[in-house]
């Protein structure tokens, strides 16, 4: 089975080729977490489906603030987690300060 989503505002698109049905389905659920799918333009045949994905107004996205010096210097989205310390020695160099002096919080 074919299963193609595509994002609204994102270039290229999610896609499975030659996949189970049961794991179209899970990714399908997993998306519908965080996303709803337009169901005109939605396309569903025996061999390939093709969804469109846009996401949810309910869902507050966290956000995450970088501070040096009680100034916030950056503010970041949570969804890459292992860009915290390298973001950090990035800032300590931009702002010509130390690593300790930059703190990171999630909001």
């Amino acid at each position: 089975m074919f299963l193609c989503i595509a994002f609204a505002g994102e270039s290229i698109p999610f896609v499975l080729e030659d996949a189970d049905i049961e794991d179209c389905l899970k990714a399908i659920e997993l998306c519908k977490k965080d996303y709803y799918f337009n169901r005109q333009t939605a396309v569903v045949r025996e061999d390939h489906v093709y969804l469109e994905a846009w996401p949810r107004k309910n869902l507050k996205m966290r956000r995450r603030l970088y501070i040096c010096n009680d100034k916030v210097i950056l503010e970041t989205d949570t969804q890459c987690k292992d860009e915290v310390e390298e973001t950090k020695r990035l800032l300590t160099y931009e702002q010509h300060c130390k690593l300790e002096n930059i703190q990171c919080i999630e909001i």
